[in-house]
């Protein structure tokens, strides 16, 4: 059983086939300069998304809601900015 399904997807798998159709992946994508973004969010960026939360609802276990989150942002702020700093910091390497 193993052989004829190895043997029936080697011969699906890898095989050249002709097309009508090709994608010229050149075309479509310009070459860009990708260094921005490898930046740390700034106070605005935190601020924006904290504005666009959606109202009534606390996006994480804490129970915070958007509207505690914007009517408390000028004593949070800094609480945010570090941790977005943090993160930012430790590339992928977790909290401790």
């Amino acid at each position: 059983m193993a052989k004829a399904a190895f043997a029936h997807f080697e011969a699906l798998l890898g095989t050249a086939t002709a097309r009508e159709h090709s994608l010229d992946l050149s075309q479509l994508i310009e070459p860009t300069d990708l260094a921005d973004h490898d930046a740390s969010f700034s106070a605005e960026e935190i601020w924006e998304a904290v504005k666009r939360l959606p109202a009534r609802k606390a996006p994480g276990p804490d129970g915070f809601t958007a509207e505690f989150l914007r009517a408390c942002w000028t004593t949070i702020r800094q609480d945010f900015l570090d941790v977005f700093q943090q993160l930012y910091d430790l590339r992928g390497r977790g909290f401790y």
